[in-house]
C-alpha cells in the first residue's frame, strides 16, 4: 500500500475495482461546445468508454438511470455543473464510479477526469 492509499484506509476509502461497463454522458454544447472540440465522446470511445450524447430538451437523469439500469456500473459526465449534480443525483448508491469532465478547461495541456469517489 502506497502512503495516500493507507491515508485513505484510515477513512474507511478502498481501492475500487476498475469498472465493467463504464458510460460517458456527453453535452457537446457545454462550456461553448469545448466538449465536441476536445473530442472528448471520440476519445472515451476509443477507451471503450460507452458515450450517451445529450442535448437540450433531453431529461439527463432519465438518461443516466437508463444507463445504469442497462448495467453500467461507472457513470462519467461531461458537462456544467447542473449536468454534474444531476448526474451525481442519479448514480447516488447505483454505481461503483463517478467521474466528471469539466469542458471549461478542455483545452488546456492539463485537462483531465475529476475523481469524485467510489460510491
Amino acid at each position: 500500500m502506497n502512503p495516500s492509499t493507507r491515508q485513505l484506509a484510515r477513512y474507511g476509502w478502498r481501492p475500487a475495482e476498475p469498472p465493467r461497463r463504464p458510460v460517458l454522458l456527453v453535452n457537446p454544447r457545454s462550456g461553448g461546445g469545448k466538449a465536441a472540440s476536445a473530442g472528448v465522446a471520440g476519445r472515451a470511445r476509443a477507451k471503450g468508454i460507452e458515450v450517451v450524447i445529450f442535448t437540450s430538451g433531453q431529461d439527463l437523469a432519465a438518461l443516466a438511470h437508463e444507463a445504469v439500469a442497462a448495467g453500467a456500473d461507472a457513470l462519467g459526465v461531461a458537462g456544467g455543473d447542473g449536468s454534474l449534480a444531476t448526474v451525481a443525483a442519479a448514480a447516488a448508491a447505483k454505481v461503483s464510479h463517478l467521474c466528471a469532465f469539466q469542458p471549461a478547461h478542455a483545452t488546456t495541456s492539463r485537462s483531465t477526469w475529476a475523481w469524485t469517489g467510489t460510491m
